[in-house]
């Protein structure tokens, strides 16, 4: 799944209903000109991560890589007289570590469930900052979860703003702006993912990409 902004001609009217539904008239709030320049900045964060981090080859691309480049590096290996290929040789060398990487990257891939892929946790994790720099607290995913197994029950599908209005912030933001529609549950989970103690990925990927933009 690839994550897109909505176009800023469809988004025009949206910040004003956000900002004012979730934050509360006459309460601490992004303006709607700095709410849009974040948007601004997930964008670009997501331009560069689709570009230059998410893209990861396919099993059998990796595997036949690996012999491909194995088999050149041996060869080289074997020549008696290879030191004018002494760079081919270190870089072929190193170009193992990054197969490696690569091939470590195909399995968290197949094992992330997709609600929680780095992106959307990027994206949700800058969506708690701001609700946290004028709200002094970290959204929660807490919700009345006794109608849980009726999947079209309200109290599943749409967080009550009364009772978390941080945890409404971000699932209107993400439903609004992204078009990612996540129920209760959903949310709750990749809420809760952003403060398990191992879980920086997507705060390095998204470090990465941010920096390579002022390349």
């Amino acid at each position: 799944m690839t994550v897109e902004l909505l176009p800023r001609t469809l988004r025009k009217d949206k910040a004003h209903l956000i900002v004012v539904c979730c934050f509360g008239e006459n309460e601490p709030a992004p303006s709607e000109e700095m709410f849009e320049a974040m948007l601004e900045a997930i964008d670009k964060f997501l331009n560069v991560f689709y570009k230059y981090l998410a893209p990861v080859p396919g099993k059998k691309e990796i595997i036949k890589i690996k012999k491909q480049t194995d088999k050149l590096l041996k060869t080289l290996q074997d020549l008696d007289h290879n030191k004018q290929y002494e760079g081919l040789i270190k870089r072929l060398t190193l170009s193992a570590v990054d197969t490696g990487n690569l091939w470590e990257r195909r399995k968290d891939i197949r094992k992330q469930p997709t609600i929680l892929a780095p992106e959307i946790q990027a994206i949700a994790n800058k969506l708690s900052e701001v609700w946290y720099e004028y709200k002094k607290e970290w959204p929660t995913g807490t919700y009345d979860n006794r109608f849980e197994h009726d999947n079209n029950h309200p109290a599943n599908r749409i967080f009550d703003w009364a009772s978390n209005p941080g945890a409404y912030f971000i699932q209107a933001t993400l439903r609004e702006y992204f078009g990612i529609n996540y129920n209760n549950k959903q949310i709750k989970d990749l809420i809760q993912s952003l403060y398990l103690p191992n879980n920086d990925t997507f705060k390095s990927m998204r470090e990465e990409a941010l920096e390579s933009l002022d390349e």
